[in-house]
This record gives structure tokens, sequence and C-alpha cells, in this order.
């Protein structure tokens, strides 16, 4: 998922790993050739357009600290 602009920053400041989000945005691919391999190679982005965030901001020491507990 790719996200820019102040909508990054805001997902850099209090998304942790484990966060829940809902993400609607549309799909972008990318498409190379391996240089090794000589093979095709294509890539699915999902570019978003807006996040929400789902879990409840978790303080002193993210959501795994909550898990934890």
């Amino acid at each position: 998922i790719k996200v820019f602009g102040k909508q990054a920053e805001s997902c850099q400041a209090y998304l942790r790993r484990g966060s829940m989000v809902g993400v609607e945005g549309r799909l972008a691919y990318d498409h190379w050739e391996d240089e090794e391999k000589g093979v095709k190679r294509v890539r699915a982005n999902v570019m978003a357009d807006r996040v929400t965030f789902l879990s409840p901001p978790i303080k002193d020491g993210g959501v795994e600290a909550a898990a934890a507990k």
C-alpha cells in the first residue's frame, strides 16, 4: 500500500505493526523484466486515497505492548 502527503505523515506517526486500518484507493501495476532470469514481472500496488484508523491509539509501547497485557 502506498500513501503520500499528510496522510502518509499521519500513518507514520500513529500506525504500528498490528494496527487495524481501512484503505480506499486504486490498483496500479508495475511491469518490468527480471534481467537475471529474463522473466517478465508484475507487481500490484494499492495507491491509497483514504486511510481510516480502526484501532484506538495506543500509547507507551504501541500495539505490541497492548497485546502482551
